[in-house]
């Protein structure tokens, strides 16, 4: 998963780019929850791919006697 989402730029956008605020800014925790929020969906629709890919290679495979 990890080589995907570097792949994709995400894991190092997440190093570098949202930093959890120290302080106690409604603006800029607003803002680190909208980020944050956003990698999820980006991990969750990342990971769903893999999974149907997964599954379609497997069938594929099935329906071609080369996996028993």
């Amino acid at each position: 998963m990890e080589v995907v989402l570097d792949e994709n730029g995400v894991l190092e956008y997440t190093k570098t780019n949202i930093p959890k605020p120290l302080d106690f800014d409604p603006q800029a925790q607003a803002q680190w929850k909208k980020d944050t929020k956003k990698l999820g969906e980006l991990f969750w629709r990342v990971l769903e791919i893999m999974w149907f890919r997964t599954c379609m290679e497997r069938r594929l495979l099935l329906k071609c006697g080369r996996l028993s």
